[in-house]
């Protein structure tokens, strides 16, 4: 007499399998199964061998049961034939029920985290010296700022959770938080720079060449103040760190293909940049074309650009441009087709230089309306560029 392969029960006829679309594992074959056979113990297993073990379903005729005729009247077969499926249903549920536990003991394992990581900001209290820096890539958006207790915190999203905002707070110890902050975030991670009380350039890398670990650098680099104020920009090819010296004078930390990514300092000559002079700089970065502005003292737009253009060697200009003055705000943006610098002018207006394929790559100056600017009063200003649109804030 044919029996269960599992608990080794002997069924009452040879028809008494009962087909459940529920996927299993055979435990004849071992083969993975969408269609179970379920025998009245409960236990499943394929059409295949339910027909080699010499069973077959309820209600099936053929000459495979010549051999075995069974003879039941209409009552004892309708009773047989709900026991059949009221085991099939239990043994159905008990395994739903199974899996289901799993589910919910893991998620209640992950909610506490969920709880603490990515819970929404409020407010986040800055030191006095009020220095923070944003970026952004493809995946995510990263906001460092400097707590007023000088430790570092970082309010951050991601797309693979939702965009959810994750606070993460960065020890003070070792790391001397004292002024200017910038953030580069590329593709393959990320890199903070500050300016410490040691008058030192501090690195804060969390990079793919480092297994995703945080590490920290010092970069002992010359004329560095601890008022100094840093500029940085990050393209496939190079990284580059500027500020204005003791000396007057734009000094460059920077690293790229060109140098197998060793840092390496540079020192640019810089007119209308004087010591005692804190200018307002701004870089753009185009594929391999970069242009770093500054105020001058002289009340003008000064302008360092390199790229294939000039061969790769940095190059000075001056724009004699109106309504500048020495502690005017830049703030610039480059895409595709064009290239703009903006400055809170002595008028009270929003000055412009720009240029573009529309004008052949020739500076032109425009001004604009600027409700709320007050002349003579400089206000932070703020642009953000993606294709062929610009938005300036202030």
């Amino acid at each position: 007499m044919a029996r269960c392969p599992t608990c080794r029960a002997v069924p009452c006829h040879a028809a008494c399998g009962t087909m459940a679309y529920v996927p299993s594992t055979c435990p004849v074959c071992l083969e993975n199964i969408c269609r179970t056979v379920i025998l009245p113990c409960g236990h499943g297993i394929c059409e295949a061998d339910l027909e080699r073990l010499g069973l077959g379903l309820i209600g099936s005729e053929g000459p495979f049961f010549a051999e075995e005729q069974i003879r039941v009247d209409g009552a004892e077969h309708g009773m047989r034939s709900l026991f059949d499926l009221l085991v099939v249903s239990v043994a159905f549920l008990w395994n739903l029920c199974v899996v289901a536990q799993g589910w919910i003991r893991e998620f209640l394992t992950f909610l506490p985290s969920l709880r603490e990581h990515y819970q929404q900001p409020a407010t986040y209290r800055l030191h006095d010296n009020g220095a923070s820096t944003c970026a952004s890539n493809a995946n995510s958006t990263h906001w460092f700022y400097v707590r007023p207790d000088r430790s570092l915190a970082e309010v951050c999203s991601f797309s693979d959770m939702q965009n959810h905002w994750r606070i993460i707070n960065y020890s003070p110890d070792a790391l001397q938080l004292h002024g200017s902050i910038q953030l580069l975030c590329h593709r393959d991670g990320k890199d903070l720079f500050w300016v410490g009380s040691d008058s030192k350039l501090h690195e804060l890398r969390h990079r793919q060449d480092s297994n995703w670990r945080w590490q920290h650098t010092k970069h002992d680099v010359p004329a560095m103040l601890p008022d100094s104020k840093l500029v940085a920009v990050r393209n496939d090819n190079s990284m580059k760190v500027f500020w204005s010296g003791s000396d007057g004078q734009f000094h460059e930390l920077h690293k790229g293909y060109y140098n197998g990514w060793r840092w390496e300092v540079k020192v640019h000559d810089t007119p209308g940049l004087h010591p005692s002079h804190a200018a307002s700089t701004a870089i753009v970065c185009h594929n391999d074309v970069f242009n770093l502005f500054w105020v001058g003292s002289d009340s003008k737009l000064h302008e360092l650009h390199q790229g294939q253009h000039n061969n790769w060697r940095w190059q000075h200009t001056t724009h004699d441009v109106p309504a500048m003055l020495p502690d005017s705000k830049l703030a610039a943006g480059r895409n595709d087709k064009s290239m703009k610098v903006f400055w809170s002018g002595s008028d009270g207006q929003f000055h412009e230089l720009h240029m573009g394929h529309y004008n052949d790559w020739q500076w032109q100056h425009e001004v604009h309306d600027a409700p709320g600017l007050q002349s003579g009063l400089n206000r932070s200003t703020a642009i953000a560029c993606h294709d062929d649109v610009f938005n300036l804030f202030w």
